[in-house]
């Protein structure tokens, strides 16, 4: 299931930053995402390694459930800030999912 849910993750993620950047910023952009990714991957086991010995696993797990939820909803709460539609999407009536 990991490697399915990182499949779709990342094909996602690639497919929007190609669709949404802008022709003379791709490479500064997948520069930037790649650099982040790296520094979670070399990050992530100690944070969660520190976080499970100073608190559990039960309570680690959701720790992180919750942290992840509130991201979520905080992402759906305010999508229109983060997210606005183009002027030229308003224009031409193109919804948000188009």
């Amino acid at each position: 299931m990991i490697g399915i849910g990182n499949g779709l993750y990342m094909v996602t993620q690639n497919y929007i930053l190609q669709k949404e950047t802008p022709a003379d910023m791709t490479g500064r952009i997948f520069g930037i995402q790649n650099t982040i990714i790296s520094l979670i991957m070399l990050t992530a086991p100690f944070a969660g390694g520190m976080l499970i010995r100073s608190s559990g696993a039960g309570n680690a797990f959701v720790l992180i459930g919750l942290v992840t939820s509130a991201l979520g909803m905080l992402g759906v709460i305010l999508r229109s800030i983060i997210w606005p539609v183009s002027e030229q999407k308003k224009v031409l009536g193109i919804s948000r999912n188009v």
